[in-house]
């Protein structure tokens, strides 16, 4: 013979109060995956910030050296000078 559920009358009640600890666990984890969001916004912005200033800096370096060492002809000759005499 198949048990007999007896339905009591806190069983409502009891079955809300799990829906609403099940509904705070869901809540307090949509809060801890939506703060942990918030931690990764500005670390994904300095990364991408670094990753631009990585891409550029060979540039950069280039920039300057072409302007200061070879564009500067007196500079450059100057530099060149003495070893075309060693020859």
């Amino acid at each position: 013979m198949a048990p007999v559920h007896v339905i009591s009358g806190n069983e409502p009640i009891v079955k809300m109060r799990a829906t609403s600890e099940r509904a705070k666990l869901v809540l307090g984890t949509e809060r801890a995956i939506n703060g942990a969001a918030a931690v990764r916004a500005p670390r994904s912005a300095i990364a991408g910030v670094l990753v631009i200033i990585a891409g550029l800096l060979p540039v950069i370096l280039l920039a300057r050296f072409i302007t200061h060492d070879v564009a500067d002809t007196d500079r450059y000759l100057a530099t060149v000078k003495p070893l075309a005499k060693s020859r």
